[in-house]
């Protein structure tokens, strides 16, 4: 039961981060979000697996409520996921 809570407590840390760069962003209308496209891809994210990274982009859609769209797209088929992905590597 312990890596669940760790794993609701990941989750809702990261997606209260994302609302924290919302609003600094000046909450913009609509936000763009990478997922990964496969388990392998998440792990290297530090998610166990897609599901779980879909689960926190869950839970940031309920933290937004409604006052954002958020566009889920895979990791890296736009410029601004592309971008994101240069971010995370440096």
């Amino acid at each position: 039961m312990n890596q669940i809570y760790d794993l609701l407590e990941k989750q809702g840390n990261a997606a209260g981060e994302a609302v924290k760069l919302w609003k600094e962003q000046n909450e913009p209308e609509q936000i763009e979000a990478g997922y990964a496209v496969d388990n392998h891809e998440a792990q290297s994210l530090g998610w166990p697996s897609v599901g779980a990274q879909m689960a926190m982009y869950a839970r940031l859609s309920e933290m937004l409520h409604g006052e954002c769209e958020m566009i889920l797209v895979p990791r890296g088929s736009t410029m601004g996921t592309a971008k994101a992905i240069e971010g995370h590597e440096k």
